[in-house]
């Protein structure tokens, strides 16, 4: 007999789509499935958690380091870097900054049944992750590998130095069939297929216990106001 503090629920959360069309038995819609067990109590500091870092990636389904933060088994907190050496780089406007905004909105508006929601920080990424290993116990870090500018590479390769130095296991995830920093474009053909025929990820969240995350990387009112001002038409 099914537990009463275990119930299980199903949301259709995107109608159908031709991008999503059924191919070699992928699902033609995407469901939005959720547990809600009882909460857990844990101690931050013996447990430790994990952090999701979302890049060019704000969505809740077919998200495959959402996927592997809820099947490791650690609390886990998401986050979002807006950072001012790149939103100031030539090839950023308020628009793209608009459009992530308000993508995060709708992200935390999907998970707040679980107590989740991406936090969002004003500042270079490695301040941010200076300070979240300062006051977490951080384990393990899951993103896509992002495929940018220079300007990304760069301070993705001093990440990854970072969380060497802080015994912290960084998996990035395949996004695209990008790969990057290969030497040649040998069978890139093929494993772009592969990638691009892989599974649509049916992402599957948990009820957890709220990671309160206290950070003075808050975005100043000037950006916040530009933000804000997206257009109504």
């Amino acid at each position: 007999m099914q537990s009463k503090i275990f119930q299980a629920y199903s949301y259709k959360i995107r109608e159908k789509n031709p991008w999503y069309k059924k191919v070699n038995g992928y699902p033609q819609n995407i469901a939005l499935h959720f547990t809600l067990p009882c909460q857990k109590s844990f101690n931050m500091n013996t447990s430790g958690i994990n952090v999701v870092w979302l890049k060019r990636d704000i969505r809740t389904q077919d998200h495959q380091p959402l996927q592997r933060a809820e099947e490791a088994g650690l609390p886990y907190i998401i986050i979002f870097i807006i950072e001012p050496e790149q939103i100031n780089y030539g090839d950023v406007s308020d628009r793209h900054l608009q459009f992530q905004y308000y993508s995060l909105q709708d992200f935390n508006k999907t998970l707040e049944p679980f107590h989740k929601k991406a936090h969002i920080f004003y500042g270079e990424a490695m301040d941010v992750f200076n300070h979240l290993a300062t006051n977490f116990s951080i384990k393990n870090l899951f993103s896509y590998q992002e495929s940018g500018i220079s300007l990304t590479y760069e301070r993705d390769k001093k990440i990854a130095t970072f969380c060497k130095s802080q015994q912290i296991i960084w998996h990035e995830y395949q996004r695209d069939g990008v790969v990057r920093g290969i030497k040649n474009r040998d069978n890139w053909d093929k494993n772009w297929f592969i990638t691009m025929h892989s599974p649509v990820i049916e992402n599957i969240y948990h009820i957890g216990t709220e990671i309160k995350v206290e950070h003075p990387f808050i975005l100043p009112k000037e950006l916040l106001d530009r933000l804000l001002a997206y257009p109504s038409t």
